[in-house]
């Protein structure tokens, strides 16, 4: 954030400076008719960069607001991707769901924003692309048509001064003029708005003044049509970047179970809206090696001694959680009396069945048949070497702090 807001302040320097400079030529009494009217083509075409990136920004505002439906907040992603794996019985998402939930959670992100991004570009980047085409082209019709008005011998000063002032008043008629078709009316309005506001020099011979004018608002176009692809790539980047950080939440995760933390403000005490058996997380039994299936509430957990690595084995939860700075703030939400929770969640238990093998082979379980879940065994159970794959898959995501 700190480069790209560093960024801007030196392309804001680079357009003082050139307006400056374009101010300058226009008033100098120095300056032809052909400097003036490159400058004038300079200053005009700054105007119309802010216009085309209001453009830009109202285009790219769709996705933002397409994918925020999907994912208003952090609460509802996180709902979101329990939903997409455990409830719709994914099973290679439910596997990249308890690897890494964090990397599975911009995963899911990154389809919704680039499914977002592709149909905005289909509905919408060719009419951007024709609409700024249009308004340059009629800037360049409208000074042709000035000059024409005009009635002025070509070669030769008009007898009374004209000003830049009068190019404006010309195009104000052009824009007032009803009986043009409604995207006519569109461009013109849109050359009158992004008129720039600077001195109302005098200008010799208008011929040449429009001629040096329009060759050089075709130059200027030719340059904004091959740079607009850039825009829009780069605000659909930004967009991705300020989408992300309202999404994405605390990457907090619960020590037993791995799910992430759902909260959505500033919180001290994290809570995850969707727990699962902590075996998905690796978490097992220190002498059988079998995976743990007690809910993180439940009271089986909550009385059981805990440890972690080679550290000292904990008498409970509460003294457990307490120990680790990372899992301290677990505490209030996992231990909560009179609420303990025992019963699995019928999608855990399928998700279970149909994904152990990779997840015993990953997190190195002693298998411990649950015979009252076989049911849930579909014909097509991941193999043992999904995991890898599942890791793999999740590589690019891997960076969601940064």
């Amino acid at each position: 954030d700190e480069s790209r807001f560093s960024e801007d302040i030196k392309e804001l320097e680079k357009k003082k400076q050139r307006k400056k400079q374009n101010f300058l030529d226009m008033i100098s009494e120095d300056a032809d008719d052909v400097q003036r009217a490159r400058a004038f083509a300079d200053s005009y075409n700054e105007m119309l960069e802010i216009w085309v990136t209001s453009k830009v920004l109202e285009f790219t505002s769709q996705v933002r607001d397409q994918v925020l439906k999907d994912m208003p907040n952090p609460e509802k992603a996180a709902h979101r991707a329990y939903k997409t794996s455990f409830e719709r019985g994914n099973y290679s998402d439910v596997l990249e769901y308890c690897l890494n939930v964090n990397a599975y959670l911009k995963k899911l992100f990154s389809r919704s924003f680039d499914q977002q991004k592709q149909a905005a570009i289909d509905r919408n980047e060719s009419v951007l692309k024709d609409d700024v085409s249009a308004v340059y082209r009629t800037i360049e019709e409208c000074a042709e048509r000035w000059q024409k008005s005009l009635g002025l011998v070509q070669g030769f000063p008009s007898l009374k001064r004209i000003h830049l002032n009068d190019f404006k008043e010309f195009l104000q008629r052009l824009s007032s003029d009803s009986s043009q078709p409604a995207d006519v009316r569109a461009h013109r309005m849109a050359a009158v708005a992004n008129f720039p506001e600077v001195a109302n020099f005098g200008i010799a011979r208008v011929e040449v003044f429009c001629q040096a004018f329009v060759k050089h608002v075709r130059k200027l176009l030719s340059r904004a049509s091959e740079t607009l692809d850039d825009k829009v790539a780069t605000e659909m980047e930004r967009e991705r970047h300020e989408v992300w950080m309202k999404v994405k939440g605390c990457a907090a995760k619960c020590p037993l179970c791995g799910s992430k933390c759902s909260l959505v403000n500033d919180h001290v005490d994290h809570e995850c809206a969707h727990h699962v058996l902590p075996a998905f997380h690796g978490t097992r039994y220190r002498y059988t090696n079998f995976p743990v299936f007690d809910m993180c509430q439940s009271e089986e957990n909550a009385y059981r001694q805990w440890y972690r690595g080679d550290d000292p084995i904990q008498p409970n939860l509460a003294a457990f959680l307490e120990l680790y700075s990372d899992y301290r703030n677990w505490k209030k939400t996992i231990i909560w009396p009179g609420l303990a929770q025992k019963h699995v969640p019928e999608e855990q238990m399928q998700a279970w069945v149909n994904c152990k093998m990779p997840l015993l082979a990953h997190w190195n379980f002693v298998d411990q048949p649950r015979e009252e879940w076989s049911c849930y065994q579909s014909s097509s159970p991941l193999g043992s070497h999904e995991a890898k794959e599942a890791l793999r898959r999740l590589q690019a995501f891997d960076d969601i702090m940064i």
